[in-house]
């Protein structure tokens, strides 16, 4: 006999393993395809989904960029490019950032930024995870990144991107408070 709620551990185990792996192979992918249009693809950006699941190393992700050179170069940031998922049941993806109108040589004026989903209901494609996350119920703030990595980034002493050193390691709470209290 199995113990009570042993088979629904294996099963969300599995199911995090098989999302994982095809998380990996259509990234694996994206990339490809990104590599055939280099040509317009100038960088490439972090990509989260802005809801509750997300962990505080992709919150601080999001919305960094890489130069689509030979390595990458990190734009405004020193973490080294690494393609997701970099985590089990990692939902994030790397993004083109195509070249403008302008630098393809047409004279077509800019596009506006669009919208994207949220666990908000639809907010602007150009907003932030720290805009966002202002945003939610300080319950939620807590939820999702602890009670002290919330109290310091509602106090405004740290923001998304302090969260991780310059090797993309997420910072424990107490490396932050030492850091930025």
């Amino acid at each position: 006999r199995t113990q009570p709620g042993l088979l629904d551990l294996t099963r969300n185990n599995a199911n995090a393993l098989v999302h994982t792996a095809v998380q990996t192979v259509a990234n694996n992918a994206r990339q490809a395809v990104y590599e055939q249009n280099s040509d317009v693809i100038q960088a490439f950006s972090w990509f989260s989904a802005m809801d509750s699941k997300v962990c505080p190393q992709c919150m601080a992700l999001c919305g960094r960029e890489w130069k689509n050179d030979k390595g990458n170069t990190p734009i405004g940031h020193s973490v080294p490019f690494q393609l997701p998922p970099i985590h089990f049941n990692d939902r994030c993806v790397l993004l083109p950032v195509t070249k403008t109108f302008k630098q393809l040589g047409l004279d077509l004026p800019k596009l506006p930024p669009g919208e994207r989903a949220s666990s908000l209901g639809p907010i602007s494609a150009d907003t932030t995870f720290d805009q966002y996350l202002q945003r939610v119920p300080k319950t939620q703030q807590n939820e999702m990144l602890g009670k002290g990595r919330a109290d310091l980034f509602r106090e405004g002493k740290i923001s998304l991107n302090q969260l991780l050193d310059g090797q993309g390691r997420e910072l424990t709470l107490k490396e932050l408070q030492q850091k930025y209290n």
